[in-house]
């Protein structure tokens, strides 16, 4: 079936076939000697954390990158960013087995589905107001001319950093990066 479907994108015009997962490493031998400089992958994890450039080269950020942070519990949370896809997807979407919530990029409403009274209930919730980017300028103006305390600190920032960082590491080396110990 795999075989069937990737050679159905290869003669489509405009699709390229790129990567081919399966946990049989001898039907990987097979999919490279029949699509020569295709990515393979054992572990479907590996594939779908991916960190590249498409685009722009000449700058440090990636264009595009998804990665999927797992947790103790079975919990996860998939993480996907694009500075070149041509439509986005939402800011947030968290998904739950007895709600969910999604929000997007210039709409003013969070959108909320519940099962919690035993029927599904979908309502809107407004966003709370946010401050301008003069605003947020004025604050790190305050904070670095009168001492000010920020609204999001170098701490809060250095851990978002690093699960980035520690995900792109995954993606590269295709092993699972501990989270270091933090106080």
């Amino acid at each position: 079936m795999g075989k069937y479907h990737g050679d159905f994108i290869s003669r489509t015009p405009g699709l390229k076939l790129t990567a081919i997962c399966d946990v049989d490493e001898k039907r990987l031998e097979v999919a490279q000697k029949d699509y020569p400089g295709i990515k393979i992958y054992s572990k479907i994890e590996k594939m779908l954390s991916d960190f590249h450039k498409r685009l722009w080269y000449d700058v440090t950020n990636k264009d595009q990158c998804q990665a999927i942070v797992r947790f103790d519990g079975g919990r996860y949370a998939e993480f996907q960013t694009s500075a070149i896809a041509a439509i986005g997807k939402p800011k947030w979407r968290i998904l739950g087995t007895k709600g969910a919530l999604s929000i997007n990029h210039g709409e003013e409403d969070i959108r909320v589905i519940s099962f919690i009274h035993g029927s599904r209930e979908e309502l809107k919730v407004p966003f709370m107001q946010s401050s301008s980017w003069d605003n947020y300028y004025i604050k790190i103006a305050d904070h670095l001319l009168t001492g000010e305390p920020l609204a999001v600190t170098a701490d809060s920032a250095r851990r978002v950093i690093t699960v980035f960082e520690l995900a792109e590491k995954s993606a590269k080396s295709g092993k699972v990066q501990p989270v270091p110990y933090e106080k």
